[in-house]
């Protein structure tokens, strides 16, 4: 009786997440298969059970539950994506001026992003607004998989992974920035705006409490209570919710705390144990979870959408040339590495194909083939780039014989 109280049938999908999950991390084990993006294999096995696992959660009547996993996994991927912003690189003077660089790639790649959104002005019903989010989705990087993979790789502290990193992390901000800045002026009168002032007053006396740290103390006189970690997740969560309730995207809030906790300079037990949580558990269900958002019985279908799904892809791609300024010191095979990781997106995508949806941009078939484009981005380059790009012990400077070593 008690058991038919709280429902656990609800604990179905989370068995069947954890189930896959663990089934593909023994297989990678006996084979002794090395891959470092293992989130573009968890994508891939989302989309072949797709089909399967989503029409068996809408026949049982449990989408809010694997809806709740999914945000969670988001959620805490985009804190720890703000969080992993390396703000050492505006403080040093190094041979490579990697903020410097970076603006200058990021500003052509928007140019060159609003350039090709222009190519699809026949599939807008409203061309203005079609053209802003496709910008947004040409312009952005996944910096939630970028980052992590650049530290797993042991590259973070090279100047290609400070690179790297310092773009996905600035193009992955302004393209939540605009996309939250275009919803707010869309919802208009039904959003309600103001309480960005309240996320920005929260996050204003995190850094005043850098001074007092008066969590930290607590800490120190209640070891064991973990009162860092229970208020770092409860602030997580207001801004959160904040985020939504102002009318724009609730990822904004989970990354720029996220950026702000960096500068507070917080435990390490609390960062490990909300990594621990969310790589051991909710980030490869949330990857999974993506890929069961393909509807890949409905692409196969339709043959219309796949030169259109083509065509997307390579422009994501292409409109990361402006990588090629780094040419001054890295050979071509760094930069064509660097070109396929930072061609990485999807949630700026997923999010501008359920707004084109609802408010009637585009149609059903453009926001299929946006959607499978954004997930090829996902699986090949990053695989690619992990192929591709030197490891940390290898990486040769081209212009090591003029003493150039942005090693930290």
């Amino acid at each position: 009786m008690f058991l038919q109280t709280i429902q656990t049938e609800n604990f179905i999908p989370l068995i069947i997440l954890l189930g896959i999950v663990i089934v593909f991390s023994t297989l990678i084990y006996v084979f002794k298969i090395n891959i470092k993006a293992a989130f573009s294999i968890q994508i891939l096995l989302g989309i072949i059970i797709g089909p399967w696992f989503n029409q068996f959660i809408a026949s049982h009547d449990m989408e809010r539950v694997v809806q709740v996993l999914y945000v969670i996994g988001f959620v805490l991927l985009m804190f720890l994506s703000g969080y992993d912003c390396n703000y050492e690189v505006i403080k040093r003077k190094e041979e490579v001026p990697i903020v410097r660089t970076v603006v200058k790639m990021f500003l052509l790649m928007y140019l060159l992003s609003f350039g090709s959104s222009l190519f699809f002005m026949d599939y807008f019903n409203n061309k203005i607004t079609g053209i802003i989010l496709m910008t947004l989705v040409f312009a952005t990087t996944f910096a939630g998989v970028v980052i992590p993979l650049v530290h797993t790789m042991g590259i973070a502290e090279h100047c290609t992974g400070k690179i790297i990193s310092t773009f996905a992390t600035i193009a992955e901000l302004a393209s939540i920035l605009g996309l939250s800045a275009f919803m707010i002026v869309m919802r208009g009168a039904e959003g309600q705006a103001w309480l960005l002032i309240v996320i920005l007053i929260i996050l204003g006396l995190l850094l005043i409490n850098r001074k007092y740290n008066w969590v930290r103390k607590v800490d120190e006189a209640m070891p064991g209570n973990h009162f860092s970690l229970k208020v770092t997740l409860f602030i997580l969560l207001v801004v959160v919710l904040l985020s939504d309730l102002s009318g724009g995207e609730y990822i904004l809030g989970a990354f720029l705390l996220g950026m702000v906790l960096k500068l507070l300079r917080p435990s390490d037990d609390v960062i490990l144990t909300i990594e621990n949580i969310g790589y051991g558990v909710f980030f490869p269900m949330f990857f999974v979870l993506l890929g069961t958002r393909i509807d890949i019985v409905y692409f196969v279908k339709h043959q219309e959408i796949w030169l259109l799904t083509i065509i997307l892809t390579l422009l994501i791609i292409l409109v990361k040339i402006p990588a090629i300024m780094l040419l001054k010191w890295f050979n071509v095979r760094t930069i064509f590495s660097v070109m396929m990781i930072i061609s990485c997106t999807i949630i700026v995508t997923y999010a501008v194909e359920h707004i084109g949806l609802s408010l009637h941009i585009f149609d059903e078939t453009f926001a299929e083939a946006l959607k499978v484009a954004s997930i090829i981005t996902c699986i090949i380059p990053p695989l690619l780039f992990e192929w591709l790009m030197p490891r940390k012990d290898d990486i040769k400077h081209k212009h090591i014989h003029k003493g150039i070593d942005c090693n930290a």
